[in-house]
């Protein structure tokens, strides 16, 4: 009769780290919460990649100015411009 009694649910539940059984709603709300983090990690990325792809385009133009300036600095050393 004794391991009749132990087999129980509460028996479990007195265990060090035994875990309850999560309720269907328990389990769709935190499957909810999870994809709506996905859904803001994703957003972040999606963010990231375009202030990434801005960046590239600033310094393609930064570069682009300063090659322009040694040409026209180049020209103005040489007489060619005033």
């Amino acid at each position: 009769m004794l391991s009749a009694v132990s087999k129980g649910i509460g028996a479990n539940l007195l265990k060090v780290g035994a875990k309850r059984r999560r309720t269907k709603a328990e389990i769709d709300e935190e499957k909810e919460e999870n994809r709506i983090r996905e859904e803001g990690i994703q957003q972040q990325l999606a963010e990231l990649e375009q202030i990434k792809m801005e960046r590239d385009a600033y310094k393609d133009a930064a570069q682009g100015n300063s090659d322009a300036s040694a040409i026209l600095n180049d020209m103005i050393q040489k007489g060619e411009l005033e």
